[in-house]
């Protein structure tokens, strides 16, 4: 059965419709490669996915991040927005505005390897949501990330 290895929560602002989640990195800039326009779904590169927004620009969104030791399940009840898998080199995480700026400190993963990302996205406040500061976005989003098959190096996929 599938267990939670880590989870935090992090805030990030909204610009153009979109904020990106992918692998961290000192040494270069992989979370800022081109990238499709993710128009209200998900957009996969080779080491960031694009999260589209139903609102435009300017707004907050806080998002909860789980890594899996496995693939978790469905959430009950709940539609993911998509899945994706994104190569991850350096073996940590992170969430990013749309300029690239990570939010909050990085996240831990197992190692470097290829990943898989579910992402959810809720109207106003996910159930159970713990607040950031005072601010209550508009929408909030959740994020499940476990290893898979494959190497750091494969090409980014949008799963179905």
């Amino acid at each position: 059965m599938a267990k939670v290895c880590w989870s935090g929560e992090r805030s990030t602002n909204i610009e153009y419709a979109e904020f990106r989640v992918g692998a961290f990195s000192l040494l270069d800039d992989t979370v800022m490669e081109q990238l499709p326009q993710a128009s209200g779904g998900l957009a996969a590169g080779k080491c960031a996915v694009g999260i589209g927004s139903l609102v435009h620009t300017h707004f907050d969104v806080d998002v909860l991040v789980e890594v899996w030791d496995e693939a978790p399940p469905v959430l009950d009840g709940q539609e993911p927005l998509g899945e994706a898998s994104i190569a991850v080199r350096s073996g940590i995480f992170a969430v990013y505005d749309f300029w690239g700026a990570p939010q909050g400190e990085p996240i831990p993963l197992c190692g470097p390897a290829r990943y898989a990302l579910r992402v959810y996205r809720f109207p106003m406040e996910r159930p159970g949501a713990v607040p950031v500061g005072d601010a209550v976005g508009l929408e909030t989003y959740a994020i499940h990330v476990w290893r898979v098959l494959g190497e750091a190096g494969d090409p980014p996929a949008l799963l179905e």
